[in-house]
């Protein structure tokens, strides 16, 4: 999907596909309620939010987790921080193994969506390895609880809305 493409700008991206204040509170809270020097935290992705809310919270030891260098340094540039993190490339599936019992908290956002449906049981089995016995793995799945919406219910939605960023993003 071109959208989360290293040329991609993150800027025109909207909640619900990044965070929003709403869930970067939560994350502020839990996150405060646990703090200690040595706090832990990995990142599934390179989501700049949560860089950032880290670095406000004075967490020192964080993770970022993705395939792409190139994605990384593109979501770099859309930090307000500047601190010091380490960058593990490669697969969650082959790379969180390396990190046993290792985290205070997991951040996900919208992540389980990269995951093939095959390697979902193992995924989640693999977050909960790398959470320390108290960890908390903090995540955003988007859901539809009322079943799948008709292609005749989206086109009678859209085509009365204007197009502008935000029905862009809603739409996605």
């Amino acid at each position: 999907m071109k959208i989360w493409s290293s040329e991609s700008d993150w800027d025109l991206v909207l909640p619900p596909s990044r965070p929003n204040e709403y869930q970067l509170d939560i994350i502020r809270k839990i996150v405060s309620e646990r703090k200690s020097d040595d706090l832990k935290v990995a990142i599934l992705g390179c989501t700049p939010e949560f860089r950032d809310l880290l670095c406000e919270l004075g967490v020192e030891h964080i993770y970022l987790f993705d395939k792409s260098v190139d994605f990384y340094q593109k979501m770099s540039t859309y930090r307000i921080f500047d601190n010091a993190e380490i960058f593990v490339q490669g697969n969650w599936l082959d790379t969180l193994p390396n990190f046993f019992r290792f985290f205070d908290f997991v951040l996900s956002d919208l992540t389980a969506g990269n995951v093939d449906y095959s390697n979902r049981k193992k995924f989640h089995e693999l977050i909960e390895n790398v959470l320390s016995p108290r960890g908390v793995f903090i995540d955003k799945n988007l859901t539809n609880e009322k079943g799948l919406i008709t292609i005749a219910d989206i086109a009678h939605k859209y085509e009365q809305l204007p197009v502008n960023l935000s029905t862009v993003n809603d739409f996605s």
